[in-house]
């Protein structure tokens, strides 16, 4: 389960932070989505993308991992940059 978070970037550890946070967040509730969508095992993956639409090093490298295209970072991206210029 992948899960992006747009955030301001505060810390040069936030990527890392992020994602143990996510991992945290969900951890009780993974044996309810295992049994419900019939799944072996589940991984929860937190990505960090800066509001300002960095995308970190951990964020490309989880996307390769999961056939996740370019075209599809670069939207990431630019979302995460429009939605930022509303705050």
């Amino acid at each position: 389960m992948l899960d992006p978070t747009v955030r301001f970037e505060s810390s040069g550890t936030q990527p890392e932070d992020v994602n143990r946070e996510k991992q945290d967040w969900y951890k009780d509730s993974l044996p309810v989505y295992i049994e419900k969508l019939n799944l072996k095992s589940l991984r929860i993956v937190g990505l960090f993308v800066v509001a300002r639409g960095t995308i970190t090093n951990l964020f490309v490298k989880t996307c390769e991992e999961f056939g996740i295209s370019k075209s599809v970072i670069d939207e990431i991206n630019t979302i995460a940059i429009r939605r930022s210029c509303h705050l």
